[in-house]
């Protein structure tokens, strides 16, 4: 079986596997999710081996091959695009997604002290590309990052290092990016009185359940 995962069908170490076939996908209850496991493990080592030549010309491994997309950074309207891997095998765009914002929309951070902050996103250009200034105090966009000489390098469009780059802030945020990120509102309903809970479970229950003189919106006197 394991062997049958592999082109040839013989298991090699960073041999090239085929994906599994997800259309014939058995699903035999009596076997208690074998199939699935199975199916699973077979497509983890799909994604993880190398990419051959069929998969954009090959390198690297077939998850972050051409074959595979990136989604881009919103652009000034907040639209994202999908963008084909390349063969070198880096995925491109790991932004950092806060789980959580503030009162007006945007991401916070906590202090060693407890205090939250918000963070005003920075600035990005046309193409959605992150904007930084450079030593000359121009706005340049960022393409791509490394680490050199242990050390994080914030790169141009020509794949050269910005010079002295430094964050762009303003002092205040604009409109229109408040309304883009605020969060949406939901009106919290009023609560419930007892009485109302009442009538609403009564509802739900059979009125047999309950004695007469107990049915909600019901006195003592009536009759049925």
């Amino acid at each position: 079986m394991f062997n049958s995962f592999f082109q040839g069908g013989t298991a090699a170490v960073n041999g090239v596997v085929d994906p599994a076939n997800s259309v014939t996908f058995p699903n035999n209850t009596s076997l208690h999710n074998c199939d699935f496991y199975q199916w699973s493990q077979q497509m983890f080592l799909w994604l993880t081996s190398p990419a051959p030549a069929t998969y954009g010309g090959g390198g690297g491994r077939i998850f972050a091959s051409p074959a595979f997309y990136t989604v881009s950074p919103a652009d000034a309207n907040g639209k994202r695009t999908l963008i084909p891997n390349t063969s070198d095998g880096i995925v491109k765009f790991l932004n950092i997604r806060a789980a959580q914002v503030g009162i007006h929309g945007l991401p916070v951070i906590m202090s060693k002290s407890g205090q939250m902050f918000e963070v005003q996103p920075g600035p990005i250009s046309k193409s959605g590309k992150p904007l930084a200034l450079n030593s000359a105090g121009q706005q340049v966009e960022v393409w791509n990052t490394e680490i050199r000489n242990g050390k994080g390098v914030l790169l141009d469009k020509a794949n050269k290092p910005i010079t002295a780059p430094k964050l762009i802030v303003s002092n205040q945020v604009p409109l229109d990016q408040l309304q883009r990120l605020r969060p949406q509102q939901q009106e919290l309903p009023e609560p419930l009185s007892q009485h109302q809970m009442a009538r609403q479970l009564y509802r739900v229950a059979p009125c047999c359940s309950l004695p007469k003189h107990q049915i909600p919106g019901r006195s003592r006197n009536t009759s049925s």
